[in-house]
């Protein structure tokens, strides 16, 4: 389908007018009615009724509707990444879960801009599911997270070794059932070894998913959560946060994912970043 056909679906039903869309499109009219006459050719639907108020939506148009938003998002965002910077020899693309980049962003970006700075860099952070949707989709080239699902045609690599221990901010008690206490959903693995930690624990009357968040909250509010120590390291030099060194803690393997066939220079050179930052933080 012409990427312009679906522009032109697009402006119709914002304006309700063919008329209305040749003047936002720039067009004439009879090109506008020439690119709808093709398009509801190619999808086999009268996609828009016509009268003298203007042009609505069938109801095959409304449901074709998110299908032209989304083709015509996707052909922009890879027309812009597609470009790149003068004199860049390739870019990468690269995706993680948001508790992961905690520390390693910075530290991963600051090596591709000393090693490999001829290499346009973009980060997307987002859940699980949503870094191995990108994956999956193509719109990024590594992707870095716990519990990675097992697909066809993606290469799995183990990166690092996150422990996850209990932190205590201000004064009182740590752990599961004390006042203050944020549990910080990690997965259903930490979920487990968690549970069979602290049995008699009741259920915790504040919990998150996002680890940045859960920690904010012990800082500012005073209280306690697991966190990763790697993350915690400038907060207890700082003398604002203590570890339970007595409680029980938790391992989580951090994991590479990629496209078997993804194995051009680009993406090989981001890979040795990626090692050698976890590398330089498990010292």
């Amino acid at each position: 389908m012409d990427i312009a056909h679906a522009r032109t679906f697009l402006a119709i039903a914002e304006t309700g007018s063919f008329l209305a869309a040749a003047a936002r499109l720039n067009i004439t009219q009879s090109t506008v009615s020439a690119r709808i006459r093709s398009l509801e050719l190619e999808v086999g639907q009268s996609l828009f009724d016509r009268g003298r108020a203007g042009a609505r939506l069938t109801s095959a148009g409304r449901r074709f509707l998110a299908y032209a938003s989304n083709i015509t998002r996707l052909w922009e965002q890879a027309r812009q990444e597609l470009a790149l910077p003068q004199n860049a020899r390739g870019a990468v693309a690269v995706a993680g879960q948001v508790s992961l980049w905690d520390r390693m962003l910075p530290a991963f970006l600051a090596w591709m801009q000393d090693s490999a700075p001829d290499i346009a860099v973009r980060i997307e952070v987002g859940s699980a599911h949503e870094v191995m949707h990108r994956l999956a989709q193509g719109l990024v080239g590594i992707g870095i997270l716990y519990a990675p699902q097992t697909r066809p045609g993606f290469t799995v690599e183990h990166l690092f070794d996150d422990e996850l221990v209990l932190a205590r901010a201000g004064v009182g008690e740590a752990g599961p059932g004390n006042p203050g206490y944020v549990f910080v959903d990690w997965g259903p693995d930490f979920l487990a070894a968690h549970g069979e930690a602290w049995p008699e624990a009741a259920a915790p009357s504040v919990a998150v998913e996002l680890g940045a968040l859960g920690l904010q909250c012990v800082l500012d509010r005073g209280g306690s959560g697991y966190f990763p120590r790697r993350i915690l390291e400038p907060l207890i030099a700082a003398g604002r946060i203590a570890v339970e060194e007595t409680a029980p803690s938790f391992r989580r393997a951090a994991w590479i994912v990629r496209g078997t066939d993804s194995n051009d220079e680009v993406i090989g050179t981001a890979l040795d970043g990626l090692r050698a930052v976890a590398r330089a933080q498990a010292r």
